[in-house]
Formats: C-alpha cells, structure tokens, sequence
C-alpha cells in the first residue's frame, strides 16, 4: 500500500520476507482476531485519496436492505462493520510492515483504486501480490478513478499466470488475461466522482456480501422508495397537523375579534344609553344647549359608519327632545314611548288606533300593539 512513512531498506526487505513466506505470515496472524469487511489500497496523493476516503466512508455507511437480510442472501451480514484504511487504522510504530500484513490477512476483500499513478507505487503492488498469496484474486475489487483499464490497472490485475501441462507432460507457465472486478468512478471533477461513487457503490458491496448486483439493486431501489414514501407521509401528517393548528388558531383569532368587537360595540350602545339619560336630566335642568350637546356626542353622523359610536334611540330621542322637535306649543307629553332599533322613515296608524305600523331606514317593518305597547 502506498503509505506516508519513513522506511529504510531493512523494514523493506523484512516486509518482503513475511510476504514470501506464507506459512510465516498465517501462523503470526493466527495470534491476531482483527477481520475487516475490506482493505482499500491506494496511493497517497490528492484524487486517490479522495476517492478512496469517500469510499470508505459510503461503505461503512451503507444501509444493507431489509428485505435482502430477511431473505438470507446477505452471506449471513447485517451490515459493513469495518473498513480498513491506513491513515486512520495504522497504529504509530517503527515495524509498519506487520499492521499492514496483519489487516490484508484479516480483510476478506482488497479494494485497489486504480490511476495511471498506482503502477507506480511498490507498496500498493505489494499489497495486491501479498493478498492473492493469502486470500486469492476472487476477493480483489478495482475502482477505476482516472485513465483507461490498460494504463490504470496493474499486470498483476489484468494477467493470471496459470501452469500448463501439454500432451507430453511438460508443465509450464503461461499469462492470461483477465478481467478484473470493477467499478468506474471516473469524472471531469470531484463533483462526478462523488455521484458515480454513489451510483457505483452496489457494484462493490453485491460481490462482499455475496449476493447478486441485479437482486441488490432492485431491493436497494425499493427500500429507497419506502424511505421516500415515509418521509414525504410524515412530511404529509405534520404539514396536516400544521394546517390543522393554524385553522383552529385563526378561528381562535377570529372567535376572539368578533367577541372584543361585539363587547366593544356594546359598550359604545351603553355610553350612548347613558349620555341619553344624562341630556334627559340637563333639559329637565332646563339647560337645553347642555342636553344638546351630550345627546349629539354619542350620535353617529350615519348608520353606515358605527365604528366609533354607536346608534341608539334613546340617544336619538334624547336629541329631538332637547331640539323640541315634537314640541307642538303646548305642554303636551307622551304617555308611552315606543322603541326603535333604526329612525323610522314611514309610519301608520291603524284606522281603529289599536296598532302602528313603523318601516325603517333598514326596510324592516315593525307593527306595535297600541294596548300592550
């Protein structure tokens, strides 16, 4: 793996000893009970290390569908426990070659990200020859970041060296090419690569658990859609509850202003009832102009426009009075006085003057019964 340490060539050549030696390298992991879902190999500059920080964090953050562990198609995992990355899992020491052999024995993936720069890296080489020796080449995933296949990916990717006996007997070695497991992740800029990392993903995590990528993708597509349907129902229920609330609080609202509208008419009829009797008292005082005066106070100049005061007939007969509208020369007075809600604009009196008839400004008509009035 392309690490940012300091080595000298001692540390290199013992690490090359334990990679050599198999039996050497199982027996010291045999002490160790680390076991990572994947190792990510990369080189340490910018991209690279982008991508496979990315990754890493996708990985472990990936949310196996219910439905796929239900089924038993999920290789018996629940979830990606651990990821191993050296910048966050190498422990400070001086011999750097045993925590990398160590987890690259504990890992049951190696994911390889794959640039034109990896070809030039030992460690990261070193890494994918020192996993196939241990594990084999079925467990190695290639994320392709930059370039093409036949620059990015490794030899030791791309060619298979298989022994090969012929019709005599002879054995020998012989390259063949195969294809590796892959994902393409490349883009014009970070921006894509995140997108295509998220998109690709499925292709990394259907051969870790086991499972088919077709079959993932479908049950992952449908677990995204029940999530989308809760969310936008529990969006759905607090917008309805929110509309409720509002709706009960603006009837509140409106239930409370018609109520203080209402009392604060009621209070401008009342102070109109009062300042009636009051001119009633000061005419009585004879002290007309006064009367006057405190009568018109509480009169609106239309029934239009009440807004501030507020009609009433007392208030108006109190007016008329002190003006001596019914005032026909002589000291007549009314026996009873018949109540009006608005001034009355027609009147008629029954040929046998047992009722009166009244219509109003307001076109109500109103009949009295002269013997119970």
């Amino acid at each position: 793996m392309c690490v940012n340490f300091r080595h000298n060539n001692t540390q290199a050549l013992c690490y090359l000893k334990i990679i050599n030696n198999k039996d050497e390298v199982e027996t010291h992991m045999n002490l160790e009970n680390v076991k990572y879902d994947a190792f990510i190999s990369y080189r340490h500059c910018e991209l690279d290390k982008f991508v496979a920080v990315n990754l890493h964090k996708q990985l472990e953050a990936f949310k196996i569908p219910k439905s796929l562990i239900k089924a038993g198609k999920t290789n018996g995992k629940t979830k990606i426990e651990r990821v191993f990355r050296d910048q966050d899992e190498l422990p400070l020491t001086n011999n750097l070659a045993d925590p990398i052999t160590r987890a690259l024995q504990g890992s049951e993936f190696l994911i390889v990200i794959c640039s034109p720069r990896l070809k030039e890296s030992k460690w990261c080489l070193t890494e994918i020859e020192t996993f196939i020796s241990m594990h084999g080449r079925d467990h190695i995933l290639a994320v392709l970041i930059e370039g093409e296949p036949v620059d990015s990916f490794p030899e030791i990717l791309r060619f298979e060296e298989r022994v090969i006996t012929d019709e005599y007997g002879y054995t020998r070695l012989e390259k063949f090419e195969v294809e590796p497991l892959a994902a393409d992740v490349r883009g014009q800029n970070k921006s894509e690569i995140l997108k295509k990392i998220k998109s690709e993903l499925l292709r990394l995590v259907a051969p870790m658990l086991n499972c088919n990528y077709d079959d993932l993708k479908m049950r992952h597509k449908e677990a995204r859609q029940k999530k989308i349907l809760r969310i936008s129902f529990a969006i759905s229920l607090v917008c309805l509850i929110f509309t409720a609330i509002s709706t009960t609080m603006a009837l509140t609202i409106h239930k409370q202003a018609n109520t203080i509208e209402e009392q604060y008419h009621t209070a401008l009829k009342n102070q109109a009832i009062s300042h009636a009797s009051i001119s009633q008292t000061l005419l009585k005082k004879e002290d007309r102009m006064a009367a006057i005066a405190v009568a018109r106070m509480v009169l609106p100049d239309s029934l239009d426009n009440q807004t501030e005061k507020a009609y009433t007939p007392a208030a108006e007969f109190a007016l008329s009075d002190s003006l001596a509208i019914y005032n026909n020369g002589e000291n007549n007075f009314p026996i009873r006085t018949l109540e009006q809600n608005s001034p009355i604009s027609f009147m008629k009196v029954a040929p046998d003057e047992t009722s009166i008839t009244t219509v109003d400004k307001n076109s109500i008509i109103t009949i009295y019964d002269v013997a119970s009035a």
